[in-house]
């Protein structure tokens, strides 16, 4: 599989940062923090997840959001208890999207995923739902860059 030199799922995007208050920002960047570096590996598709998500931080809040993408340790994320329930949901679909840009969600980033949905007050079988749904889209992904790969070697047939 060929690496991507820009993001699949960022246009796919449903919170917007306008839509967030202080905390919720610095939450939902601490938490794309460590969904990047939860499997230690950064691919070319988050980012610019990373880039975007320094917009919206203070000068402060970037350098600490950046030593943890430099070390690759997983921040800590605390409750969120006050979000709105829409918010909390479209966050966490936000960082499924963050774990499928390198077309793979493993165990590591499964836990995290796990534990940052908690901590929006989601239940564990909601998020696992939703990070099945994201391995199935991963898989007509790469089903059909196999089609294609299979397509161009093929004789044309008429």
């Amino acid at each position: 599989m060929k690496e991507r030199p820009h993001s699949t799922f960022a246009h796919h995007r449903l919170i917007h940062v306008s839509d967030l208050n202080g905390d919720e920002r610095r939450w939902f960047a601490t938490a794309i923090a460590g969904a990047i570096v939860s499997d230690a590996t950064i691919s070319p598709g988050q980012l610019s997840w990373i880039k975007n998500s320094l917009y919206f931080l203070s000068k402060k809040e970037r350098l600490i959001y950046l030593k943890h993408i430099k070390s690759k340790s997983v921040p800590p994320l605390n409750p969120l208890p006050n979000i709105d329930r829409d918010k909390a949901a479209k966050i966490f679909l936000d960082l499924v999207l963050v774990m499928m840009e390198n077309f793979e969600i493993d165990t590591r980033e499964t836990n995290f995923l796990v534990n940052a949905g908690k901590t929006l007050g989601i239940k564990e079988k909601r998020c696992m739902d939703v990070i099945h749904w994201g391995s199935a889209l991963l898989d007509l992904f790469h089903e059909k860059e196999r089609f294609v790969e299979r397509i161009i070697r093929d004789e044309p047939s008429y």
